[in-house]
């Protein structure tokens, strides 16, 4: 990779669009960019390098992608500073490596992470094709986050009937979300196209919390791929539906619902889960 070099440019309207984003780049966040707006209108605009690839006649920007934002909705006849750090001709990958280590210094989040390599997910590419809930790198209200699928993938994998979710960081997560497979893809379908249809959408719905969501998507998982399967018969749809029916309404776990997610919370709901859903009425479908 060669070195860069140093230049103070000007930003006029003639060439704010030759600044592109490249597709890679990390999802921007309206208040950011606000923020960076208010900075041009008080004149107190930029203290940091604009990290760029030069291709052909265009900047693609690797560091500084919210305030190229604001210049653009806020740039008038008179030109705007900056001082460039430029590459020349770099890879994506390339791009993606100087992104990182900057990033060192000032941490990207996970959800940015995985946004950045979210091309290198086969499971992102199926969720796109065809899903029943949308599915965002970003907390959304009307998604599902993808670290969220994650961490259900990540406490169905083992063999075991306990239910255990860890912490990861962030190229954990990358390299389990690359291990999502067509078989899970499949799985997490049809959970996802009985929850939604039985309870409604995401937007709003506490049901829809990770609290809830990934206890409970664990234990459809482990269902269906048999490890609490303990007789020949198996769950219908409609007793999935009436499972899904019993939880939304059950005092506890609607108050479950309404707390933050934690590890220990988790196990918890899990538990109440099997007691209210299962063990009452249901024992002869195997799921305990």
């Amino acid at each position: 990779m060669e070195k860069s070099k140093i230049e103070e440019f000007e930003i006029t309207k003639d060439n704010i669009d030759d600044f592109v984003s490249p597709e890679w780049q990390r999802f921007t966040r309206a208040k950011k960019i606000k923020a960076f707006e208010g900075a041009i209108e008080q004149g107190t605009f930029f203290g940091s390098l604009f990290t760029v690839n030069r291709l052909g006649n265009k900047f693609r920007i690797i560091n500084g992608n919210h305030r190229i934002k604001s210049i653009k909705s806020k740039l008038k006849e008179k030109p705007i500073k900056v001082i460039l750090e430029i590459f020349e001709g770099l890879s994506e990958d390339e791009e993606k490596e100087i992104f990182n280590k900057i990033s060192i210094e000032t941490p990207q989040t996970l959800d940015d992470y995985l946004y950045i390599y979210r091309n290198e997910i086969p499971f992102w590419k199926m969720v796109k094709e065809k899903f029943p809930v949308n599915i965002s790198s970003y907390r959304f209200e009307n998604s599902i986050r993808l670290k969220t699928i994650i961490d259900i993938y990540a406490s169905s994998i083992n063999d075991e009937v306990t239910f255990d979710i860890r912490a990861v960081d962030r190229e954990k997560a990358l390299s389990l979300s690359k291990k999502i497979d067509y078989r899970f893809y499949n799985l997490i379908y049809g959970f996802f196209e009985v929850y939604k249809e039985t309870i409604g959408a995401p937007k709003g719905n506490s049901f829809f919390k990770p609290v809830i969501l990934i206890p409970m998507a664990n234990i459809y998982l482990k269902h269906e791929s048999n490890v609490l399967l303990k007789s020949h018969e198996r769950f219908t749809r409609e007793n999935w539906k009436n499972l899904f029916r019993k939880i939304i309404t059950d005092p506890a776990l609607i108050q479950y619902s309404l707390l933050n997610t934690s590890r220990e919370i988790m196990k918890e709901v899990r538990e109440k889960i099997l007691y209210v859903s299962l063990y009452r009425e249901n024992r002869k479908v195997g799921l305990i």
